[in-house]
């Protein structure tokens, strides 16, 4: 069973991913369930999970199949290769980049199997706030009470509980962020190159 720590923490995950959902949702093409869609390429943000002491979430995007086919020597699998080579070459190393065949059923008589590439991302939490940074936000607060627009958070008393909660959430949408971000770069990139035909 859970603690409350480990309870408050992935809700204040989700609300980071969530967020971060609806931003490029209201930025871009909204698709079914949580999808959204940036210049033809679907994209996705999974839920996070906690392992240990580390926060996972999953960021996917839809393998272009249709314009793959107008190259013959440009395969699912090395398009998959080449957005890998350049993902992993992010700040933040994932945890694993793998291409995954999901199915869908969009009616009772019609499947629809699409490639995505995968990849999972693991934050430590002193990735996600330091007791110092914590330590000096309390201060501040504490010295002027009138800037303190924390939530509320049911089963949350004190101020420094708080500013942790607000400090996760806040930083796990940023480096959610930009890991979106350099998947997106990477399937850019990518595509220009089967345009130009490289």
């Amino acid at each position: 069973m859970s603690t409350l720590r480990e309870q408050l923490f992935l809700e204040f995950s989700a609300d980071a991913l969530s967020n971060l959902t609806e931003e490029f949702r209201g930025k871009f093409m909204s698709k079914k369930g949580d999808r959204f869609n940036i210049q033809g390429v679907t994209y996705e943000i999974g839920s996070p999970a906690l392992r240990g002491r580390e926060i996972e979430f999953e960021i996917s995007s839809k393998i272009p199949e249709d314009e793959l086919k107008r190259k013959r020597d440009m395969t699912q699998a090395k398009y998959f290769n080449a957005v890998k080579a350049i993902v992993r070459k992010g700040r933040k190393k994932p945890k694993s980049i793998d291409m995954d065949n999901i199915v869908r059923e969009t009616r009772e008589d019609v499947r629809k199997e699409r490639d995505y590439v995968k990849v999972t991302y693991g934050y430590r939490e002193n990735e996600l706030f330091s007791e110092k940074k914590v330590n000096e936000r309390i201060k501040e607060l504490s010295k002027h009470p009138e800037k303190q627009n924390l939530p509320d958070v049911p089963g949350v008393s004190t101020l420094g509980g708080r500013v942790v909660l607000i400090t996760l959430r806040d930083n796990l949408l940023e480096k959610a962020r930009e890991n979106l971000q350099l998947l997106i770069d990477a399937n850019n990139q990518v595509r220009k190159g089967l345009k130009r035909g490289k």
